[in-house]
């Protein structure tokens, strides 16, 4: 099991109702905020959803997958968070909830895991953007346009990153209205 040191962190910092008070999750988003980041988290507009019609059987096995499978998605997932956020608040979210469950070796696993799937997860977003803006220009663009689309995405998204959760927030909404 956790090691005792752990365990003390653990009811220290989560079963002990004071440290609740002492200690809450500052809250950085609002409603809309995080709602438009779920949302772009998630489905991100009707991009690439062109090639799902053709390959789907036609718009109508499309439309219903595109509406049923995010509820049978997201609704055990924001029941399962829930309840592990109200038991655990804090802004550490799954790292902090293995952390209380595993050991330390499954925790770094876990976390590498995480860092691994949004490294391969969001080297998509410039190259999507790139393939998006060469079928809007003509076949005899510079080839250095695609490159400069690439590095224009990474800076302004490590921008928006590097200043903070509200900025994000603020962005989702923008793409969420655009999208």
């Amino acid at each position: 099991g956790p090691c005792p040191e752990l365990m003390s962190l653990v009811e220290h910092e989560f079963l002990i109702p004071e440290a609740w008070t002492q200690h809450e999750p500052k809250k950085s988003l609002g409603f809309w905020r995080l709602l438009s980041l779920l949302y772009l988290v998630t489905c991100c507009g009707a991009y690439a959803t062109e090639e799902m019609v053709g390959a789907g059987g036609g718009p109508l096995p499309s439309i219903v997958g595109l509406v049923v499978l995010p509820w049978l998605w997201g609704i055990p997932t924001a029941l399962g968070v829930a309840e592990l956020a109200t038991a655990m608040p804090s802004n550490g979210g799954a790292v902090v909830w293995i952390n209380c469950t595993y050991p330390s070796c499954i925790t770094g696993a876990a976390a590498m895991w995480s860092v691994l799937l949004n490294v391969i997860d969001n080297a998509i977003y410039p190259n999507l953007c790139a393939d998006y803006l060469m079928q809007v220009l003509s076949d005899d663009t510079d080839p250095w346009v695609p490159i400069c689309c690439k590095v224009v995405v990474v800076v302004v998204t490590c921008a928006a990153n590097i200043l903070g959760v509200g900025v994000v927030g603020d962005m989702s909404t923008i793409f969420m209205v655009l999208c």
